[in-house]
This record gives C-alpha cells, sequence and structure tokens, in this order.
C-alpha cells in the first residue's frame, strides 16, 4: 500500500539521519460531494482518483492516522465541479 511505501521511506530516511523533524505527512481527503455542473472537471465522484473517498466504508480515515502516527496533516478537496455556494 502507499501508506506502507510511505512509512518505510521516512523510516529509511530517519535511519540515516537524512532527516531529523517530522515531515508534514498527511491524506488527501475527498469527501465525494458529487460531479455537480461541470463532470468534465469533476474530482468529487466515487470513481475518482483524487484522494482518500470517505464514503468507500472499507477504511476508516481516523483509523489509518491512529494506526500511523507519522500522519500529521489533512486536506480536503471538495472537488472542480461547480458546487454551489450555499
Amino acid at each position: 500500500s502507499e501508506l506502507r511505501k510511505t512509512r518505510e521511506a521516512l523510516e529509511s530516511l530517519r535511519n540515516e539521519n537524512i532527516i531529523k523533524s517530522q515531515p508534514r505527512i498527511g491524506l488527501r481527503i475527498n469527501p465525494q460531494m458529487g460531479p455537480g455542473t461541470i463532470a468534465a472537471t469533476s474530482t468529487a465522484t466515487k470513481t475518482s482518483k483524487f484522494g482518500f473517498a470517505t464514503r468507500e466504508g472499507d477504511v476508516d480515515p481516523i483509523e489509518l492516522y491512529l494506526q500511523n502516527r507519522w500522519l500529521n496533516a489533512i486536506h480536503v478537496h471538495t472537488g472542480s465541479q461547480g458546487c454551489p455556494l450555499e
């Protein structure tokens, strides 16, 4: 998994004293707001590859943070699909 690869890279960099402080590492969360009005630029659908989908149900993002204490940031992107401001 990508989390495993990231954890291994972080451990390797620490062991070689390449990094000495904790870098900011987090997940991009996709709240799956829906396709909106601009389908061609939509990045918030169930099939989007942009971010960790919050509605897939197989993995809880909070559990990922609890299991991987080196995760210390979060980015939420609602998409580029032209959602109304309301």
